[in-house]
């Protein structure tokens, strides 16, 4: 199992990385492998009849169980039928991510893409089992059910544990794309930023020019011909990011695909990301066709936005327009003035900013 998970790291870096986090434990009382979100749980006369490829595999396959909560998830669905429609979900990805899987895998076309809840909703009440592979819910040290708070955290924790081993591997040129691809939908934007930006810019920065329209200034003063401009472009972007700690792993997440989604499609000359809690805690520009693939979430203290307006008025920032990432609760907001540039409030709780915009984010539960 040690090398197994040693050639999982250094061939399959996302997968090898979680497996790390889960302690193994020997038990002759199960028939294969199981893991709770925990611990990975293996019979040793089943890993040694499979071999090293399949171990590999069939621990990768446990990853997936965790990555995808299906430990956190099953609430009160029928335990072996959850478990069976979690097979299907993972097993599709764990295929297409080049994971060699044993033959008596379950896989079915019809499934692939599909949530692990839709697939249990169309499967029989007593579907045909692997009969490997196993999960079992997450319980309490005292062996109970986990109340909804601890459940709640337990994912969040997760989560930053996805993003973390998704980055190292992406980093390795080792992420596959069916992994990126759920990694993708996780952070998936809820706004469509183009609108909003272009609105409150009023397509004021000149990306190319046209002939369809002529300079009025050239042609007026000088009566010299020259081509009109077409006003698309967003300028110079600044976006706050909330790094309080009110604001969870997955708002923080969520902020980070909206930052993407702005990356990709708004077309700013700069985007600075300023980190913001009771204090200015950290600031980073990106230029065109730089990605903003992590958030540097140092902080944790109260909300306040004034410092960072502050900041940005006393290093002589001049933005087209800022992005105010939050989930409310914001404690200084009367005494910031209007700065006179667009101010858009990108909230996961709803608010009543002093000047500016608000538009809420939804912050997404994972489907896969």
């Amino acid at each position: 199992m040690t090398k197994a998970r040693t050639r999982l790291l250094l061939n399959q870096p996302f997968f090898g990385s979680i497996a790390l986090g889960l302690r193994l434990i020997e038990s002759h009382d199960l028939p294969t492998m199981a893991t709770d979100g925990k611990t990975i749980q293996y019979n040793p006369d089943f890993v040694d009849k499979i071999g090293l490829e399949m171990t590999c595999g069939v621990i990768a396959h446990e990853v997936m169980h965790v990555v995808m909560k299906h430990h956190l998830r099953r609430a009160s669905r029928d335990p072996d039928k959850w478990n069976v429609a979690a097979d299907y979900a993972i097993n599709d990805i764990l295929l297409t991510s080049g994971v060699k899987l044993p033959e008596d895998r379950l896989y079915d076309e019809q499934f692939e893409n599909w949530s692990t809840e839709r697939i249990y909703d169309n499967l029989p009440d007593q579907p045909e089992s692997q009969g490997w592979g196993f999960v079992i819910d997450m319980v309490g040290e005292d062996g109970k059910p986990l109340d909804e708070a601890t459940r709640s955290a337990i994912m969040d924790q997760l989560d930053a544990k996805i993003f973390e081993a998704a980055q190292v591997a992406k980093s390795a040129g080792k992420l596959p794309a069916g992994i990126e691809s759920m990694v993708d939908k996780m952070r998936k934007p809820q706004v469509y930023w183009p609108d909003y930006i272009r609105r409150a810019l009023g397509g004021e920065i000149p990306d190319d020019y046209t002939w369809k329209t002529l300079n009025r200034k050239w042609f007026t003063g000088y009566e010299i011909y020259m081509p009109g401009t077409l006003k698309y472009g967003a300028g110079d972007i600044i976006a706050i990011v909330d790094t309080s700690g009110s604001v969870q792993t997955k708002e923080q997440e969520q902020f980070l695909g909206e930052l993407s989604s702005i990356c990709a499609d708004i077309g700013a000359n700069s985007i600075t990301v300023i980190g913001c809690d009771a204090d200015v805690q950290t600031v980073e520009t990106y230029n065109p066709g730089e990605e903003i693939s992590t958030l540097n979430t140092t902080g944790g203290g109260g909300t306040c936005a004034k410092p960072a307006f502050d900041y940005i008025e006393e290093y002589g920032y001049t933005p087209n327009a800022v992005i105010y990432f939050t989930d409310g609760g914001i404690y200084d907001l009367d005494s910031i003035p209007d700065p006179g540039y667009d101010v858009i409030w990108a909230s996961t709780e709803p608010m009543a900013p002093p000047f500016g915009e608000y538009i809420p984010v939804k912050i997404l539960e994972q489907a896969a």
